[in-house]
C-alpha cells in the first residue's frame, strides 16, 4: 500500500444533487483514502441540501471530509477548476461521483508516478492498451493521444504546480477565463492545456479498471447537449489552445473517430435525448463545425430530420435488444418494411 505525506495528495469529488452516488463513493473509497493519508474534499453544487446534510452527519463519527459549497449555476466545465485552484496539496485528483477505482490497482499502477514527481497522470478510459504506461514529453503527441480520456472528469491527477501562473498572474487568469470559463463541456481542459504548455512537462497514460456506481440510476443528461459538447465546446477549446500544440486542429476529428461519436447508437441517443434536431444540425453544418468532426454528415442529417415513425421503429429495435447495423441501415434508408 502506498502512503502519502501530509498535503501530498488531495481527492476532490464534484457532485450535483446526487447524494446516493456520494454515499456509495464514500462507502467504497473513504476508508482506503484515510489509510493512505489522502485528504478528501466534496465540491457540491446541489440545490436540494441532501449531500451537505449527509456529509455533516458523516463527519460526526468518521475522519473528517472537507465540504465546499459551490454555486449551482457554476458551469459544469468550470467546476474542476474550483478544486484545482483552491487546493493546497502537491497533487490533486478531481473525481466524479459515478465511478471509482480499486485502490489496490492504484497502488500498483498509478500512485508510484506521484512519488516519481510526474506532472500529470492520465487514467485511461479507452482500450488503447498499447499506450499503457507511456510517458509523454511531446505536447502535440500528448494532446492527440490522451485527449479522449482527459475529457472524462475523474481521470486526471494534476501536480498543482502546473497552475501556478493562473494563481499568481491575474492577466493570465483573465485571458483563460475569457476563453474557457463558459465552455459547458470541457472548460477545465482549456485551463489545464494552457498551463501545461508553459514549460516542459512529463505526463503518463495509465490504464486502470473503473467501477461504475449505481449504473441503473445514472442518467446521462449530457446527451441533451450532445452536439453542443462534442462539436461546439470541443472545437472551441481546441481552437483556443496555444499553437505549440502543433496538431491541435486534427484532434476533434480523431476524437470523433476513436469514440465513434457518429455511430448509429450515439446519433440515436442524441436525437432521443433532445441533443439533436433539425435546428442543431443546420447550426453546426452551416458554421462548418460538423464537417470538422465527421464525414458521416448524411447519417447525422437522417437522425436530425427523421420522421417520428422511423425513430419509433428504431426505439423498438433497441428496446428489443436488436440494434443490428443491417436493421438500422435499412431504417435509415427509409425502408419502412424492414422489420415486417
Amino acid at each position: 500500500m502506498v502512503s502519502f505525506e501530509d498535503g501530498e495528495l488531495e481527492i476532490a469529488l464534484v457532485t450535483y444533487n446526487r447524494q446516493p452516488f456520494v454515499m456509495e463513493w464514500i462507502s467504497q473509497c473513504h476508508n482506503e483514502v484515510v489509510k493512505r493519508n489522502i485528504s478528501l474534499s466534496i465540491y457540491d453544487s446541489s440545490t436540494d441540501g441532501k449531500t451537505k446534510s449527509y456529509i455533516e452527519t458523516y463527519n460526526k463519527t468518521h475522519p473528517k471530509i472537507n465540504y465546499v459549497e459551490v454555486q449551482p449555476e457554476t458551469e459544469v466545465g468550470y467546476k474542476p477548476m474550483l478544486a484545482i485552484l483552491n487546493s493546497h496539496a502537491r497533487y490533486i485528483w478531481v473525481v466524479g461521483d459515478s465511478r471509482y477505482h480499486e485502490f489496490s490497482d492504484l497502488d500498483k499502477k498509478v500512485f508510484p508516478y506521484i512519488k516519481q514527481g510526474l506532472d500529470y497522470i492520465q487514467l485511461g478510459v479507452v482500450a488503447n492498451l498499447e499506450n499503457d504506461g507511456k510517458i509523454y514529453t511531446d505536447k502535440s503527441e500528448f494532446l492527440r493521444e490522451c485527449l479522449i480520456s482527459a475529457t472524462c472528469i475523474g481521470c486526471s491527477i494534476y501536480k498543482t504546480e502546473l497552475f501556478r501562473s493562473l494563481k499568481e498572474d491575474s492577466k493570465k487568469m483573465q485571458e483563460c477565463d475569457e476563453k474557457y470559463r463558459h465552455n459547458y463541456g470541457f472548460g477545465w481542459l482549456g485551463y489545464f492545456y494552457e498551463s501545461y504548455a508553459e514549460r516542459d512537462n512529463k505526463a503518463v497514460f495509465v490504464v486502470v479498471k473503473i467501477n461504475g456506481i449505481l449504473p441503473k440510476l445514472k442518467k446521462q443528461v449530457w446527451a441533451r447537449r450532445f452536439y453542443e459538447c462534442w462539436v461546439e465546446n470541443l472545437c472551441e477549446v481546441i481552437d483556443s489552445l496555444p499553437d505549440s500544440y502543433e496538431s491541435k486542429y486534427y484532434v476533434p476529428r480523431e476524437t470523433w473517430k476513436k469514440m465513434k461519436l457518429d455511430s448509429h447508437a450515439y446519433c440515436y441517443r442524441a436525437r432521443s435525448s433532445g441533443g439533436l434536431s433539425p435546428a442543431i444540425y443546420i447550426k453546426y453544418k452551416n458554421n462548418g463545425m460538423l464537417q470538422r468532426v465527421t464525414d458521416k454528415i448524411n447519417r447525422i442529417h437522417f437522425y436530425a430530420a427523421a420522421p417520428r415513425w422511423q425513430i419509433e421503429i428504431i426505439t423498438r429495435v433497441i428496446s428489443a435488444g436488436r440494434i443490428g447495423k443491417k436493421i438500422i441501415k435499412k431504417i435509415v434508408r427509409g425502408r419502412r418494411k424492414a422489420l415486417t
